[in-house]
């Protein structure tokens, strides 16, 4: 996305793919090779930052922003001031974040403040926390006929928030349903999809640490979850679906 007026530096917002190091495209590592500077996040698999120059900076983007506050917008602004900082002393920045930038990256507010700084920016995909997971269960997130719509939900909302924002009843039961960060809520969320018409006898499968080697695929009924969550950490994600039927066989 270029822009007029723009800055000579420039930072690259790339997807490090999920777990696997190997899972980051081509055209992100090249990049990757030839930063001044690395901003990277806490899930992303350190072995990619060997790539990076050995006189690139290496910062980790928890240090200066704690993900795990309640106030998300005060500390994502930290992350922010920090970017630009960095934009504006390094020819070029690699702002490297777990999975694809695009789905639950916080994407929109980095972009903003580079647009704001007339920073020029270019957003590089990766493979997503669920293609991994899916991947690694054997199954399409669709099916033709039964699921023929995949629904990607976040799992862990503001907490400010006195009321969900994600509709529950909407969700399309003629699909497959992804929840994204859900760990912490996955009995809340359970509980609630049968309430508002699951059946409770649908299959689900929670995804701890999609894509790395120490990777936990656990597969059963949304009844079960409360026996199947124990001892589940984060990162997680969560499937719901008919479409697990097929990873049941494999």
């Amino acid at each position: 996305m270029k822009q007029k007026n723009y800055l000579e530096n420039k930072v690259y917002i790339v997807g490090a793919g999920c777990g696997d190091c190997e899972l980051i495209t081509l055209k992100g590592l090249k990049i990757l090779k030839k930063a001044d500077c690395v901003i990277y996040d806490y899930l992303v698999n350190k072995k990619l930052l060997r790539y990076a120059p050995k006189t690139a900076e290496l910062i980790n983007a928890d240090d200066t922003r704690n993900s795990f506050s309640d106030s998300f917008t005060k500390e994502q602004d930290k992350l922010n001031i920090l970017i630009v900082e960095k934009s504006k002393k390094y020819k070029t920045v690699v702002r490297l974040k777990n999975g694809d930038p695009v789905i639950f990256g916080r994407l929109n507010e980095e972009v903003e403040i580079l647009v704001k700084n007339k920073i020029d920016f270019e957003i590089v995909p990766g493979i997503t926390a669920v293609s991994s997971a899916a991947a690694s269960l054997n199954i399409g997130l669709t099916k033709t006929k039964f699921a023929p719509v995949v629904s990607f939900i976040t799992g862990h909302e503001n907490p400010f928030g006195r009321k969900s924002s994600v509709n529950y009843v909407l969700l399309p039961k003629q699909g497959t349903l992804v929840f994204y960060m859900a760990t912490e809520n996955l009995k809340k969320i359970t509980k609630k999809l049968i309430e508002v018409g699951w059946n409770k006898n649908m299959f689900c499968a929670i995804v701890e640490k999609a894509g790395f080697p120490d990777e936990k695929k656990l597969i059963g009924r949304l009844k079960d979850v409360k026996k199947i969550v124990v001892g589940i950490n984060s990162p997680t994600v969560f499937i719901v679906g008919d479409v697990l039927k097929y990873a049941i066989k494999c």
